[in-house]
């Protein structure tokens, strides 16, 4: 009987995946050739200027729930009461950060010196309070598995925020146009959340239940708020020291990276710790289910960034223009920590859903220290140099993470690094073709045919190296798309 629910867990995990999977690609298509657009209209100083109220946005859903959505998805007996005191609390506390940032806002200008950058923040402070409420509805679906749900509240959130952006910068709002989207898409997500949820959720704080689960929702906190300093650290960094200027071109850089993170690994994580969460007392079944995700999530994380770092000069030029051609080198380095950012969340994801919530806040705190002392050093090197610290970092942090779970699993250092092996091989083949066509024909075609014709052919040298690797790779592949 357990194997069978395993099983079944393990069947509708796949499925879950899947679809989340396509589903964010496509979302993501979306989401960057709005940037694009976006990023023509308006420049990079005032995507600088933007990019500090994402610094905040980014702490209220770090931080917004006090930790409670992830005792929501990962308790075993969840009752209303608890559920009605996590979306109490957490949307008192979004409040609080909402009146504090609206009454600090002159302050940040001292950190920021940006022109509006005071009336901006307070105008935007306010878009905390439908975020906060958010996150609660949001680990409501995740628990209950409602991934397509999910996926298409999402979407379609998405879809009505970036077409409200497009066309009040048409119409030359500036920074307030990027303001007004977001506002649309946060406050579109609470109501269709609230509209398809199933459960009825009454306000209430009941001290009962939140004083049995306080221990492991601080864990969760003071680890979120490490990672929330970690992701953001080289953005406080450039904002303070390099200007607007600078900053706008680390945001753009930043959320090209971030952007398969958010929308892809995480995606991946969520559903990698809510199935493994089910494994926690079955070690062995927990360890091959993490390997399998790691080897086939590793060969699709590396494929991108590798990818995105052979065509970076040709992509910025082609696509964002002459006037965004300072990120191409930290977008470059940026791909690195994209990686390694990715698969951190899958073993942070292992990490948590065994309870190890310990272990993963001191890696956290260990891999902010090392970024703060690593980017503060190569300052001087400009945008590069902060980037280059921030991807050693997260290389540092998720080779920790890994050894650590493989521990904790009873794994050999060759089953542990068994997937990076896996991916390293096909992605220096796509360095080896990139560099050959550049030799050849560098002179030969247009900025956006040489960049067509590395994707295709880099693509294609991936995916025969994968199969030269492992001939089992596409026969596991047809079962995992027609699960």
């Amino acid at each position: 009987m357990q194997d069978l629910i395993y099983s079944t867990v393990k069947h509708q995990s796949v499925k879950a995946m899947k679809w989340m999977t396509s589903a964010e690609v496509g979302t993501r298509l979306l989401q960057l050739g709005v940037s694009i657009v976006l990023a023509r209209l308006l420049g990079p100083k005032t995507f600088g200027l933007f990019g500090v109220c994402l610094i905040f946005f980014k702490l209220v859903g770090a931080l917004g729930d006090l930790g409670f959505s992830t005792v929501i998805i990962q308790k075993e007996d969840l009752t209303r009461k608890m559920i009605g005191s996590a979306a109490t609390l957490s949307l008192l506390f979004s409040c609080m950060l909402c009146m504090g940032l609206y009454l600090s806002a002159s302050y940040a200008y001292y950190f920021f010196p940006y022109e509006g950058l005071v009336d901006v923040l307070r105008a935007f402070s306010f878009v905390f309070i439908l975020e906060g409420f958010c996150i609660i509805l949001r680990s409501i679906f995740i628990r209950e598995l409602r991934f397509k749900a999910l996926t298409v509240v999402q979407l379609l959130a998405l879809v009505m925020g970036s077409g409200i952006s497009l066309l009040l910068a048409f119409h030359g709002m500036g920074v307030w146009s990027l303001i007004i989207g977001l506002y649309t898409e946060t406050g579109l997500q609470v109501l269709f959340f609230v509209i398809l949820s199933r459960r009825a959720i009454r306000p209430q704080i009941d001290t009962v239940s939140t004083k049995e689960n306080f221990q492991f929702a601080l864990k969760v906190l003071l680890t979120r708020a490490s990672y929330f300093l970690n992701a953001n650290l080289g953005a406080l960094l450039v904002g303070k020291y390099l200007g607007e200027y600078s900053l706008g071109l680390y945001v753009v850089a930043y959320g090209l990276m971030d952007a398969p993170v958010q929308r892809i690994s995480k995606s991946i994580g969520i559903v990698s710790f809510t199935t493994l969460s089910k494994f926690q007392k079955n070690t062995e079944e927990f360890g091959k289910l993490y390997g399998t995700i790691n080897h086939y999530f590793s060969l699709v994380v590396f494929a991108v960034f590798i990818g995105l770092f052979i065509i970076s000069q040709k992509f910025v030029v082609s696509f964002y223009g002459n006037a965004w051609q300072g990120m191409v080198v930290p977008l470059r380095l940026l791909c690195f920590a994209g990686i390694f950012r990715s698969l951190l969340v899958i073993s942070s994801a292992s990490l948590v859903a065994l309870n190890k919530v310990e272990i993963e806040l001191g890696i956290s705190l260990v891999q902010g220290l090392l970024m703060l002392i690593l980017a503060l050093l190569l300052l001087q090197f400009g945008t590069a140099g902060v980037c280059l610290g921030v991807a050693c970092a997260h290389g540092v942090g998720y080779l920790t993470s890994l050894f650590i779970l493989a521990s904790k699993l009873k794994q050999t250092w060759t089953e542990c690094l068994i997937h990076l092996y896996h991916s390293v091989v096909p992605s220096g083949v796509m360095v080896l073709i990139s560099g050959l066509i550049w030799v050849l024909f560098k002179d030969s075609f247009t900025n956006l045919t040489f960049l067509i014709a590395n994707i295709a052919a880099c693509g294609t040298g991936f995916v025969l190296t994968v199969f030269w690797m492992d001939g089992t790779f596409f026969k596991q592949a047809r079962k995992f798309l027609f699960v």
